[in-house]
């Protein structure tokens, strides 16, 4: 069954990570997991300074094995054998060309990890499913992110005009410890300690947080 996922990865970068994946068990034991990613990230910071990661994306297919023996393979890639051939090979890779292996999952601490006849067409077919799946979904899944993005743009402008014209109007920011006791003293003033109408000004902090992310 493939899972959709969506996580926040940092708060600086806007990283977006978008997950399909699917899994299986063979009858030894050993569990195959297939795992696509779409990674997006809007850089903060001026995107003239860092134009490679800037507003980046990638795709990949790796693989994870999680071996009867509780050993797991991560982030490991479906190769023909004949990539890994070389004159004096190793004893595991021995091993997977003794047993008919056709195709290398990757290396593990103990050696590299071969995919039997009959596990290989299935791990084919998954990857397939899962790859289909997330070509259907990126182009969504892009357009949410990019959305999400330009909202925060847009948010962090508000803020950047809003500072600027209180400092243009001769008036002067607050630290954030310093904006939190005037609103708590204006709630106490004002609304008698309970709920009502308290102004938001922006603080320092959250002035030069904006500023950064308006360069994107």
């Amino acid at each position: 069954m493939i899972k959709i996922n969506e996580t926040i990865q940092t708060e600086t970068s806007y990283e977006r990570t978008f997950v399909a994946e699917s899994e299986f068990s063979t009858s030894t034991g050993a569990t195959f997991i297939i795992c696509h990613k779409y990674h997006k990230i809007h850089e903060d910071g001026d995107p003239v300074a860092d134009k490679a990661s800037y507003n980046n994306e990638t795709n990949s297919t790796s693989i994870d094995v999680i071996l009867p023996n509780g050993k797991k393979l991560t982030d490991g890639h479906f190769q023909k054998i004949e990539k890994y051939m070389t004159d004096n090979p190793s004893p595991t890779l021995k091993n997977c060309i003794k047993g008919g292996c056709e195709y290398v999952i990757g290396f593990c601490g103990f050696g590299y990890i071969g995919a039997s006849k009959e596990t290989a067409p299935k791990i084919l077919e998954l990857i397939a499913e899962v790859e289909k799946e997330a070509t259907e979904n990126v182009a969504e899944i892009r357009e949410k992110i990019d959305a999400e993005h330009d909202a925060e743009i847009a948010h962090a402008e508000k803020i950047v005009k809003k500072a600027e014209s209180i400092i243009n109007d001769g008036g002067k920011l607050r630290t954030n410890a310093e904006r939190k006791a005037w609103e708590k003293q204006y709630n106490n003033c004002m609304n008698e300690g309970g709920e009502g109408y308290v102004p938001h000004y922006p603080s320092i902090e959250e002035y030069e947080n904006a500023k950064k992310k308006t360069f994107e």
